[in-house]
């Protein structure tokens, strides 16, 4: 465990305790987690003249996602 730990940059304690929980059944399934969609209608492509035509481009965020060395 301590491998695992340190492959994905976590405290050992942490992985042990996770480890534990879900051993005793206390993690909860993701699936089950009460989210519900919301119902949705799509709109006539009819488009309205007297409404004013907006150009957007798509939201860019740059990210990145890097591990402090390991020492594994």
């Amino acid at each position: 465990m301590a491998q695992v730990a340190c492959e994905f940059a976590v405290n050992a304690n942490q992985v042990f305790a996770w480890r534990r929980a879900y051993q005793q059944g206390l993690l909860e399934d993701r699936g089950n987690s009460g989210v519900k969609l919301l119902p949705a209608q799509i709109a006539n492509d009819a488009v309205d003249e007297a409404s004013p035509k907006i150009e957007a481009s798509p939201l860019q965020v740059p990210f990145t996602w890097s591990f402090p060395a390991t020492h594994c």
